[in-house]
């Protein structure tokens, strides 16, 4: 049945620039008319020689003693490749500015320190070393300045750098830009982090900084000069494409997309809803609105006369034609120059442009009735799916699991190791008893680096809780005691290790209370999530006795303060829980939950799969890929149930089996027991369950054919 409803709805996670910006003038740098002038602004001449970009290094670690700072061999560099060498970016993205063929800047601290050797062994052993082992720890300094060029007849102008920046941060004390009008004697400097968290990447993006009152009163314009500068440790920055142009008069835009932890008005760019793929009748008016964080860099303010605004297009891609079923705006007051705020959010009053299955985008624009002097930063798009039965925040590989374009395993203070890791994503079902909807299976990623010896096969359990915001703070608890979170359903798998690669897995769930599919309710958030333990940690050293899990890095532009909004669902939230103990007495010092996980714009690769009365069409929409479950028969039998002392398992395979695990697990998803047996294919196997407190078990059949789960009680 057609509702007007729509959950958390547009959500993509391609945050897509229009380009074609309005011709400026430009003063020093790419397309410049001296064809000097031009290649020095590309990069395209090599560093440290007369009339090029000179690189210095302000200082480095001294190892050993890492307590001192001195200049050395920590330079910045050109690549032609826009890739970092360092160990641990091998698997980032290159940058794509348009020139980094002819090369690109770039201040490589991952590579200066470990030479590109990963692991303990390769700390410190590069050519400029950081002392990313030392305590405390020192870094890298470097900068690259420009030779000098002349602006005269320029005094009192405004002018702007335009470069494309590209980074990723571990610790991060300085990213700047500076001019200096007197060849360098003094700088005026710019911040240009992007207040991207560590082990965040913001992307290749094109960005302008307005240099307010650099020229204002400079009589002598000939000895100006530009730096970049560097100083942290760890990963890299790179700059192309540099230029010096005149502020346009207006330039009225979306500031650029950021990453991370978003919990302040400084990270909000825009924001439409949570969902790259969701069913048609699990969507929700209420949570399906837009805004964005709107600035202006140009020289002159944008007055209410001029008519500002902040535009929303829906479009539906209509056989192959993106055709226009929606629009609203946002009107904007006054916006001066160096302006940057985030206007009240803008509800829908309908969503009847949804009505059928397929792809949808939303365009928002920041528009106004002037002459803008820079269109590269006016539009911001995100598209979405309305499935029949698929509900991701994550995109889609080419094979039609869930995506994942990076790996996650939590970091831990020295002397201890993580015994429990749990992360998950919040899917809020406003329709779920009204269409007898049912959680079917959940779809996930995992990934397998540096296996421990022995290490073959890793247990992994999928948890659905019901969340329940007893605070009425609109997220979730940080304390795992806080009774936010009810578990209503598991599913359990075994995933045999596939070194240095992505393993899908598609898993039944179960209802813990009934033991059979789990209904989802009307108007619940749920959270889903990916969870290991190991009580003798699930690492040792720089090996691994878990799977890490892959992760959509794929940027919602929000800001998850403002959208944690007290009686309505969490909005883009991927919480982690992580228990670390003592590396020694593996005695518990920690176990707690960070409600926005490993980054706002980061969520674990998980995809559910739901039945129930999802279509409400007679023709049904695209094909939906659905992966093989692990369960199958065993001919599964377990007695006595309840029993307080022993419990039989009987199987019976169609064939013999060369490889059979019997495994022992509570509600939490821990297992107690893991019983190998092999050439099985009938027998009755006894369990001593004496020992066990009263409650409820699980006790799984696994073979390389796949996995059955019973659920039996201990009286």
């Amino acid at each position: 049945m057609l509702r007007n409803n729509l959950t958390q709805m547009l959500a993509s996670i391609f945050l897509l620039f229009a380009f074609g910006a309005n011709a400026q003038t430009v003063l020093w740098g790419t397309g410049h008319s001296n064809p000097t002038i031009d290649s020095l602004g590309q990069f395209a001449i090599p560093f440290n020689q007369p009339g090029s970009w000179q690189a210095v290094s302000n200082f480095e670690a001294a190892i050993p003693a890492c307590n001192q700072s001195v200049p050395g061999d920590a330079l910045w560099t050109r690549s032609l490749t826009g890739r970092s060498q360092g160990a641990y970016a091998t698997n980032m993205v290159a940058m794509s500015s348009p020139t980094v063929s002819n090369g690109a800047a770039i201040f490589d601290s991952d590579y200066l320190d470990n030479n590109g050797t990963a692991g303990a062994g390769g700390f410190n052993t590069g050519t400029a070393p950081a002392g990313y082992t030392c305590n405390p720890r020192v870094g890298h300094r470097g900068e690259i300045q420009s030779p000098s060029f002349d602006l005269t007849g320029y005094t009192d102008s405004t002018i702007t750098l335009r470069a494309y920046l590209y980074y990723r941060p571990f610790t991060l004390t300085e990213m700047s830009f500076g001019f200096s009008t007197d060849g360098g004697t003094n700088w005026t400097d710019f911040d240009l982090d992007q207040l991207t968290p560590t082990n965040s990447t913001f992307p290749t993006t094109q960005i302008d900084v307005p240099l307010y009152g650099v020229l204002d009163g400079v009589t002598n314009l000939s000895n100006c000069k530009i730096r970049f500068l560097y100083e942290g440790i760890y990963y890299y920055m790179m700059v192309d494409d540099v230029q010096i142009i005149v502020t346009p008069d207006y330039d009225f835009g979306i500031s650029g997309q950021t990453d991370g932890n978003t919990l302040g008005d400084a990270f909000t760019t825009t924001y439409t809803s949570d969902y790259r793929y969701s069913p048609y009748t699990q969507q929700d008016v209420s949570n399906f609105f837009f805004t964005a964080r709107i600035l202006n860099n140009g020289a002159k303010p944008i007055l209410p006369a001029n008519n500002a605004r902040i535009e929303l297009l829906v479009e539906k891609d209509v056989q192959g034609t993106w055709t226009q079923v929606f629009s609203a705006n946002i009107p904007v007051d006054t916006v001066l120059p160096g302006d940057m705020f985030t206007p009240n959010e803008q509800y829908l009053a309908n969503i009847n442009f949804i009505d059928t299955f397929g792809t949808y985008r939303g365009t928002i624009i920041a528009a106004h009735d002037l002459a803008d002097g820079f269109s590269l930063n006016d539009t911001v798009r995100h598209t979405f799916d309305i499935t029949e039965r698929e509900f991701s925040k994550c995109r889609k590989a080419t094979d039609g699991s869930v995506f994942a374009n990076r790996r996650i395993f939590p970091g831990v203070t020295a002397g201890n190791v993580v015994t429990e890791f749990e992360y998950g994503s919040m899917f809020y079902v406003p329709n779920g008893a009204t269409d007898s909807v049912l959680l079917d299976s959940v779809n996930y990623k995992v990934y397998f680096t540096a296996p421990a010896t022995g290490f073959t096969v890793a247990p992994i359990n999928i948890r659905i809780y019901k969340f329940d915001d007893l605070n009425n703070d609109g997220t979730l608890d940080a304390d795992p005691a806080s009774g936010e979170l009810v578990l209503v359903g598991l599913g359990f798998d075994s995933v045999t290790v596939v070194a240095n690669a992505y393993v899908s897995r598609t898993v039944d769930i179960i209802d813990i209370s009934t033991f059979s599919t789990l209904y989802l309710d009307n108007n619940t958030v749920y959270m889903v999530s990916i969870d290991q333990r190991d009580p003798n940690g699930l690492s040792t050293g720089s090996t691994y006795r878990a799977a890490w899990y892959g992760a959509d890095e794929l940027n919602y532009s929000l800001n998850a303060a403002i959208l944690a909004t007290p009686g309505l669902p969490p909005r883009n939230t991927a919480p982690v829980r992580t228990a670390t103990a003592n590396a020694t007495t593996l005695v518990q010092v920690a176990n707690t939950w960070n409600w926005v996980g490993f980054g706002a714009d980061i969520q674990p690769s998980i995809r559910l799969l739901l039945k129930g009365n999802l279509n409400p069409w007679a023709v049904v929409g695209p094909p939906v890929t659905v992966f093989q479950s692990n369960n199958f028969d065993a001919g599964m039998e377990i007695f006595p149930n309840p029993t307080s002392n022993l419990l039989n398992l009987k199987v019976s395979f169609e064939q013999n089996m060369s490889n059979v695990t019997y495994i022992l697990s509570n509600v939490n998803g821990q297992v107690i027991e893991m019983i190998g047996r092999n050439d099985i294919q009938s027998e009755v196997y006894s369990f001593d369950v004496n020992r066990l407190a009263q409650g409820i078990y699980f006790l799984t059949v696994r073979t390389n054919e796949g996995t059955e789960t019973q659920r039996f009680i201990k009286k």
